[in-house]
């Protein structure tokens, strides 16, 4: 069974170390395939759920700030996680 409609991983690095208050993304919802649904799109950083997600409808671009609250980033290797979970799985609950 199909859990994801789709994902993104980022690799990134704040080598600086500055405090980094927010990230943006720009993304598209452009289906390969015959859709009559959104993307509900989820974030992860580091493992660790960020609570803002942000829906996409249909052929919609969004330009979307992840605000950073409470998210430590580490100086190497952050891993951000775009997930779009399939209609089935966020229907569960």
């Amino acid at each position: 069974m199909e859990n994801y409609r789709g994902f993104r991983l980022y690799i990134f690095d704040n080598n600086n170390q500055k405090l980094v208050k927010q990230i943006s993304v720009s993304l598209i919802n452009h289906p390969l395939t015959d859709t009559n649904s959104d993307a509900k799109i989820i974030f992860i950083l580091n493992n660790v759920t960020i609570s803002n997600s942000s829906t996409l409808k249909i052929n919609e671009r969004k330009l979307i700030d992840i605000p950073l609250v409470n998210i430590q980033l580490k100086e190497k290797n952050n891993i951000l996680n775009l997930i779009v979970p399939s209609k089935k799985m966020y229907q569960r609950g």
